[in-house]
């Protein structure tokens, strides 16, 4: 799924609903961060991006680990952060909160620890009381929401990656 919605969102921008609230994530939200955040080599906020992560024509195009970096708690928090600022487009919201949203689905299904590790909840084993069904629960229409457009044409279209 990782890969699909990030392949896609190389050349399209991305529609979702959370909590009501429409937003529209762009790849180039995603570029901009990185540039900047890349200005001041030697004191990066985000050291795991490379090219092969962010820029289209280098990226790997079939590496679940490049996507999941991307989309990620740190580009979330730092871009919904700058976006704040006005230092990087304020629309950039909504890519940060695209980039959350997968950052905890991805943890909810690929947690084994038996504690919290830095803050990350869903990044833990599921037992009976644990929140990961309440996240799935809230996740799906989230996931029905999702909608690509074609920045040109305006084109709608749902792509199995989403549908499924």
């Amino acid at each position: 799924m990782f890969i699909g919605i990030r392949n896609n969102l190389l050349t399209k921008n991305l529609i979702f609903t959370i909590d009501n609230i429409t937003y529209e994530a762009k790849w180039q939200h995603i570029i901009d961060l990185y540039r900047k955040d890349s200005e001041m080599e030697n004191m990066k906020m985000l050291p795991r991006l490379t090219d092969n992560h962010v820029i289209p024509q280098k990226i790997s195009k079939m590496k679940v680990k490049c996507a999941a970096q991307v989309f990620s708690q740190r580009v979330s928090s730092l871009m919904a952060f700058l976006a704040s600022q006005k230092i990087i487009d304020v629309d950039a919201r909504g890519t940060a909160n695209l980039c959350l949203f997968f950052d905890q689905l991805f943890d909810s299904v690929n947690g084994s620890y038996n504690k919290i590790v830095d803050g990350k909840k869903y990044r833990t084993a599921i037992t009976m009381k644990s929140n990961h069904f309440d996240l799935w629960e809230k996740s799906l229409p989230v996931l029905h929401s999702m909608v690509f457009i074609d920045s040109k044409s305006q084109k709608r279209q749902r792509p199995s990656t989403v549908k499924n």
